[in-house]
């Protein structure tokens, strides 16, 4: 669901993915309108059925490559987390023992601090990324050479998510 709004809002997205205009309307024209259908007094159940529905819908927009571009984006974008997700790790053939040692790989405590309000600074973020690097590198030694090569074509060429510039003072 989420991805559908990154998708209409980032320009570099839909480049990538060639979305047509004819699209964007459509997808557009899926998306609840602000203050409706934001479902505030739904369930959460309810809320996440509305999901799904929405992606099937915009997935039935989207071209089979596009989707996938999605698909690899995303799992770009999660890193070496995505494989614990089980469409990753079932396409890679891990075993259980391999999900075991990547979950625990991953296992990335969140730096501490912070709690000052925003940009309370205790979160270092250079740790972070530091240590989410090494998670990452020691995860993708639990895979076989194989799975390596298989996970690296699943994702495709890279894509660099250029986060919309702000202007002075970052835009709000």
């Amino acid at each position: 669901g989420r991805n559908m709004g990154m998708l209409l809002r980032s320009e570099q997205f839909k480049t990538e993915l060639k979305i047509t205009p004819d699209q964007v309307k459509k997808l557009e024209a899926l998306m609840p309108a602000p203050g409706q259908g934001g479902g505030q007094d739904l369930s959460r159940e309810e809320r996440a059925k509305q999901r799904e529905e929405l992606q099937k819908k915009a997935e039935a927009i989207l071209t089979a490559d596009q989707k996938l571009r999605i698909k690899q984006i995303e799992w770009q974008m999660l890193g070496a987390r995505a494989l614990t997700r089980e469409a990753v790790a079932k396409e890679l053939g891990l075993s259980a023992d391999q999900t075991k040692k990547l979950e625990a790989a991953l296992d990335v405590p969140r730096p501490q601090g912070g709690q000052g309000g925003p940009g309370g600074g205790g979160f270092d973020r250079e740790a972070f990324m530091k240590a989410r690097d090494e998670a990452n590198k020691k995860a993708l030694s639990i895979l076989t050479p194989e799975q390596k090569a298989k996970w690296e074509k699943m994702l495709g060429k890279p894509f660099v998510f250029q986060r919309p510039e702000g202007g002075p003072g970052g835009g709000g």
